[in-house]
């Protein structure tokens, strides 16, 4: 029986070790089906240890794809502290911020004249909000700076799309 026959879409065990093969590659898709799981953690890091603290969480920095998710975020928050990193930031390429959990959303919820690279220095967002939570907007800051952070994760077990 022909090798392709007697795959049909199995795996099998391949008798010619030395024959090139292709391979197979799986990639963790961004959005989940239901609801996400936040960390909202108030200790400071710099931009890059949080991106390192969210991935050992099992997550990324959080990506905001909406308004709403924007605002049930917010609620969630202390009113204590109104400024923490987000996903979001032009490291790789200068004025063209990406999520860095790929997800592509457009949403975006820039404070007026920003981002403005200050100093030519600030390439790591932040989401800031009033005390009432009356309204939010997005800042870009320099990475090294120490902020609260926002985590995201679907939850285990939850199906992704």
């Amino acid at each position: 029986m022909e090798n392709s026959q007697k795959r049909q879409g199995k795996w099998t065990v391949q008798e010619n070790c030395w024959e090139k093969m292709g391979y197979i590659c799986k990639k963790k898709m961004a959005y989940c089906v239901n609801d996400w799981e936040y960390y909202v953690s108030m200790l400071p890091k710099t931009y890059t240890d949080a991106v390192e603290y969210c991935k050992w969480w099992g997550g990324s920095l959080t990506s905001i794809n909406s308004r709403e998710e924007e605002l049930k975020l917010i609620d969630t928050l202390s009113q204590l502290t109104r400024s923490y990193w987000i996903g979001l930031n032009d490291r790789k390429s200068p004025g063209k911020f990406v999520w860095i959990d790929g997800s592509g959303g457009l949403y975006r919820n820039w404070h007026f004249g920003e981002p403005n690279n200050h100093k030519m220095n600030e390439d790591c967002a932040s989401l800031n909000y009033n005390v009432r939570r009356t309204w939010s907007w997005w800042n870009d800051l320099n990475c090294d700076n120490n902020r609260p952070f926002i985590c995201k994760r679907c939850p285990e077990g939850k199906p992704l799309f």
